[in-house]
């Protein structure tokens, strides 16, 4: 069975937005919570990440940046497990943005590696953005189709000529290496693309774009209340007869904690919600 990794970048010396910087900093903490049955790999260097996670017994690494958000607690990771038991082989995956005459990036947003092939490799370095001088790059061919724009193509694989470029982005190296190795690097098919979300904190104005348009996509919650919870309880044996619990207001998963680890007879429990219609929801509950 595949084992598969996590890794988060973090990116918050680039954030000048200190609220897009605690935001993105909170969704982080919340997806290590929900998604802790993969191997976590955290840093500020992607290489030191790369390198860390390569020398774990991982065969995959689903590689993210702070503002990474995915769309739920399992269906990036069920699409992208289906999508490597049922397609070709790949090394690499992730968004491919053709920056003409800085050549190729791949965005740090989030990619897929293929930790086998990426020690066969040697291990390659990422690539850092660079500008000033000239680098001679594979010129790649690339497919016809854009997912959006001009620069989004759905895969580029070897190609026959080599040229000058006036810049490199993130991810230039390891890129090249893949494709040195004659090997394609595709783009996230769109059920992928559309498993997950990213805020761009680092990028002025776009944060703010971003928010309001995931704000709108959750506003439905603030009228509901979610009877089920499907957060794990995990295993905590320090953990027993609690004297007080925190939990949201939305679901019953308090009742479940209390009766796994136990509360002594003056135990509080404290509901705190966003949702005004949750917390008179459990209010009648209770």
């Amino acid at each position: 069975m595949k084992k598969i990794a996590l890794a988060i970048l973090d990116t918050s010396d680039r954030i000048d937005n200190k609220t897009a910087e605690a935001f993105c900093k909170n969704l982080a903490e919340f997806w290590i919570m929900e998604l802790y049955r993969y191997p976590l790999f955290i840093g500020k260097n992607a290489d030191d990440i790369l390198n860390r996670a390569a020398s774990s017994d991982a065969d995959w690494l689903v590689f993210t940046t702070l503002g990474c958000h995915f769309a739920d607690q399992t269906e990036f990771f069920e699409v992208l497990n289906r999508y490597i038991d049922t397609q070709p082989p790949f090394t690499l995956m992730g968004h491919i943005l053709d920056r003409k005459e800085n050549w190729y990036e791949l965005h740090e947003q989030c990619f897929v590696l293929n930790l086998s092939a990426y020690r066969e490799l040697g291990r390659p370095a990422l690539g850092t953005y660079s500008r000033g001088g000239t680098t001679q790059k594979m010129v790649p061919e690339r497919s016809p189709e854009n997912f959006h724009d001009d620069y989004t193509p759905h895969w580029i694989k070897p190609g026959m000529q080599f040229q000058e470029f006036t810049g490199t982005e993130f991810g230039h190296n390891l890129v090249s290496q893949v494709l040195a190795a004659n090997q394609t690097v595709m783009a996230f098919p769109a059920e992928l693309r559309e498993s997950k979300f990213f805020f761009y904190p680092t990028v002025k104005h776009e944060f703010s774009r971003k928010f309001c348009r995931w704000e709108e996509h959750v506003k439905f919650s603030l009228n509901s209340f979610f009877a089920f919870n499907t957060e794990d309880i995990p295993n905590a044996p320090e953990m027993r007869k609690l004297s007080s619990l925190y939990t949201p207001a939305s679901g019953l998963i308090f009742a479940r904690i209390l009766q796994k680890f136990g509360y002594q007879p003056n135990c509080q429990v404290h509901f705190y919600d966003y949702s005004i219609y949750a917390m008179e929801t459990i209010k009648r509950i209770i």
